[in-house]
């Protein structure tokens, strides 16, 4: 995600509409991997996206 200079804060993360605020990935992304990831094992879904199945964990409800 974009930083911008805030000049009350510093520097900040930008806030984006595609994107919870402190997730690592899009809604889009996390939707895609989110329901595999509850039926089957990291591991499985790891291969799909092509993400390292703790990336997977990482997004699972």
């Amino acid at each position: 995600m974009p930083r911008v200079d805030c000049p009350k804060c510093g520097v900040v993360v930008a806030r984006v509409p595609w994107a919870e605020p402190g997730n690592r990935f899009t809604r889009d992304f996390e939707a895609e991997c989110a329901w595999p990831v509850s039926v089957a094992n990291q591991k499985t879904v790891g291969g799909f996206p092509h993400i390292a199945w703790r990336t997977a964990g990482d997004i699972a409800p």
